[in-house]
């Protein structure tokens, strides 16, 4: 199911609903393999704007 837009639409509802409902909120890009601990900090940096080591259970409790 390449090319078809999922992003592009999933971005644009994000922009115009998400963000308008919410204080906090992130948009971080997952690929098919991914290191969860590094989008846990992506998550955590964007939200917090600290890019402070913490642990895993630290950074899921943020999220």
């Amino acid at each position: 199911m390449c090319n078809i837009g999922k992003t592009t639409l999933t971005k644009k509802v994000y922009d115009d609903y998400i963000c308008s409902q919410f204080d906090k909120h992130a948009w971080v890009t997952i690929f098919e393999e991914y290191n969860e601990r590094q989008m846990l900090l992506e998550i955590v940096s964007t939200i917090t704007g600290s890019n402070q080591e913490m642990s895993d259970d630290q950074l899921m409790k943020i999220v």
